[in-house]
């Protein structure tokens, strides 16, 4: 595969990531919880290491009082973060923090509401 197909593919998995996410968000924010983990499992499926449609699965298995699942899901998260330590570490979380702020930004404060 050359740089460029790579780079299309990466992109691509990106916008299925954040289109997955949205539609769950949006869909937990209706009280649609079961369409919302499902949707959550997809963006999962996308990337593994996303915390951020792990964090929302578990808030959303919260609300539907499976509470079980929900630490099921926050512990695999754990098992699947990359296992990097100092700076590089605190660098990454960083970036996926703004990446979350700026998605929120253009989304109206979705993430605020969770």
């Amino acid at each position: 595969m050359t740089d460029a197909a790579a780079s299309g593919a990466a992109v691509r998995r990106g916008d299925e990531l954040e289109s997955f996410q949205r539609q769950a968000i949006d869909a937990q924010e209706r009280g649609e919880h079961q369409r919302a983990v499902a949707l959550f499992l997809r963006a999962i499926d996308v990337d593994a290491r996303d915390w951020i449609a792990y964090t929302c699965l578990g808030n959303t298995l919260r609300a539907l009082r499976r509470l079980d699942d929900a630490i099921a899901a926050q512990r695999a998260h754990a098992e699947h973060r990359p296992r990097l330590g100092g700076s590089h570490h605190r660098q990454r979380r960083g970036h996926d923090a703004n990446r979350a702020r700026s998605s929120n930004r253009h989304r109206g404060g979705v993430y605020s509401r969770l």
